[in-house]
């Protein structure tokens, strides 16, 4: 077995690394990217953060490992089994737009959260995160970038589905066998306090389509999409398609976004205060 710096990395997909900055500094590129994070150090054992640990399976009611609601120490006992000793790369993402807008998501989504971006919450578990380094690499095809990358990661170990520490599934979609389920907040509970205005008429939804239906039905559209995510306006088009929510034919998309903008809608998270996505469960991400 092989460690790779994220210099390294980087290089192995034919990418022109730039940074780094420490975890917290802002990332300076407005650009789609893909990026890596490393220790500043290569480290034997996962540096897990006990009060993190148990602050986070506190804050989320849902969370189980193998279908059981875990203590603080099993907990901690199940996320170091997927650290890779001496591996300084902890995570691999990225970012369909900007990259500085991407990882400054990640840096102030709390552990827990669903959004603005979930994905490598695991790093959130750790100690010392604010020392951790953040490389990136510009280029037109984030999502090919990202899988070369993991894939040429899984090599150095071996192949298979060895995945960075706090990666949870690789860029086609198989996932890590941790057993952690349930592991943020439902969208519907960490949406923001409804602001006072009179309500909004109820949105027309076809008789087949169950809220729970439209949310099984989006989370397997980003599933398909390289990016782990897929865009409201396309997800409405879709929903009509597959007979789950009627569009509007003055205004396109409204249907859906009403469901988002009353929290009903799972793994969403809005940009800018305009464009709505939606995300893949497993994806954390997905970047951009």
């Amino acid at each position: 077995m092989m460690t790779i710096s994220a210099i390294e990395l980087l290089r192995t997909a034919r990418l022109v690394p730039a940074g780094p900055v420490t975890w917290g500094t802002r990332v300076t590129c407005n650009a789609p990217a893909v990026y890596v994070i490393e220790t500043p150090d290569p480290l034997e054992a996962a540096p897990l953060d006990p009060r993190a640990i148990a602050a986070w399976i506190g804050r989320v009611p849902s969370l189980r490992v193998d279908g059981v609601r875990p203590s603080a120490a099993t907990l901690a006992e199940r996320l170091a089994s997927f650290w890779i000793p001496n591996e300084p790369v902890v995570y691999v993402g990225l970012a369909g737009t900007s990259v500085a807008r991407r990882v400054g998501q990640f840096y102030r989504t709390p552990l827990g959260d669903p959004r603005p971006h979930a994905g490598g919450h695991w790093l959130k578990t750790l100690t010392g995160l604010e020392t951790f380094r953040v490389w990136w690499a510009e280029t037109d095809n984030p999502a090919t970038a990202e899988d070369a990358l993991l894939t040429a990661f899984a090599g150095r170990h071996g192949g298979g589905l060895v995945l960075p520490f706090a990666n949870r599934q690789t860029a086609a979609g198989a996932k890590k066998p941790h057993g952690i389920t349930g592991s943020t907040i439902p969208a519907l509970n960490a949406a923001r306090p409804a602001l006072m205005h009179s309500p909004r008429p109820a949105p027309t939804v076809a008789t087949n389509g169950t809220i729970a239906a439209i949310n099984a039905a989006l989370q397997r559209l980003a599933c398909a999409d390289p990016r782990g995510q897929i865009r409201a306006v396309e997800a409405a088009r879709e929903l009509d398609r597959m007979g789950l929510l009627k569009d509007s034919l003055q205004r396109p998309g409204l249907p859906l976004r009403n469901l988002l903008r009353d929290g009903k809608i799972e793994h969403a998270y809005q940009e800018a205060g305009r464009w709505w996505f939606i995300q893949n469960d497993g994806h954390s991400r997905r970047d951009g």
